[in-house]
């Protein structure tokens, strides 16, 4: 059912519109080239699948990497977010697209993004609170950003301790600056504004 030469998947999309459009990370072979490496699109339920990277993103190995993450804004129609992650020194931003993926394009000083989360708006704002795990402005953090990623205020530095590798994070959909922060499958913290 189509990308035969995958091998493995990264992260898979299904658009929460329409059930026929998919959205696949895929990594490829791990051990040899070729392949189907990138972040693929289907319109058709699987039936065929078109290369996304060509508009804007990281093209082969990058492109589907252990850690890549691919999700969609909540409340607001085509507006995917998507990092290829990272592996051993490369490092790459985070990207958005505003027409479904169509067209993609850097997050403004972002890079090394671990996860990606959404949570309610904070108090006085109408779009969801958009919380990383990763780096802006080359210092690694916790962020939170309240103008869909146009602005990034850092919460915390040292979630989990000195060293910690954060592999989950997402905002809690009722209550405005909660989130939460889960560490490499060992513990989970909770963190309030304020």
């Amino acid at each position: 059912m189509g990308l035969e030469r995958s091998e493995h998947i990264g992260d898979i999309l299904v658009d929460p519109r329409y059930s026929d459009v998919v959205y696949a990370a895929s990594q490829g072979p791990l051990w040899a080239d070729g392949g189907d490496r990138g972040l693929y699109k289907t319109t058709d339920g699987g039936a065929t699948w078109q290369l996304q990277s060509a508009d804007g993103l990281p093209t082969g190995w990058t492109a589907g990497w252990f850690n890549a993450e691919l999700t969609a804004v909540p409340g607001r129609e085509g507006h995917l977010v998507y990092t290829p992650g990272r592996l051993n020194e490369a490092v790459f931003p985070m990207y958005q697209s505003l027409d479904a993926g169509v067209t993609w394009t850097q997050v403004r000083g972002t890079s090394q993004i671990d996860a990606i989360g959404f949570g309610a708006p904070l108090e006085g704002f109408d779009e969801p609170t958009v919380y990383i795990a990763g780096s802006v402005n080359a210092v690694r953090g916790i962020y939170r950003s309240s103008d869909l990623m146009a602005t990034w205020e850092l919460v915390d530095t040292t979630a989990g301790g000195i060293g910690a590798q954060i592999d989950s994070i997402t905002g809690d959909p009722e209550i405005p600056g909660r989130v939460y922060v889960g560490f490499s499958g060992v513990s989970v913290m909770q963190g309030d504004e304020g």
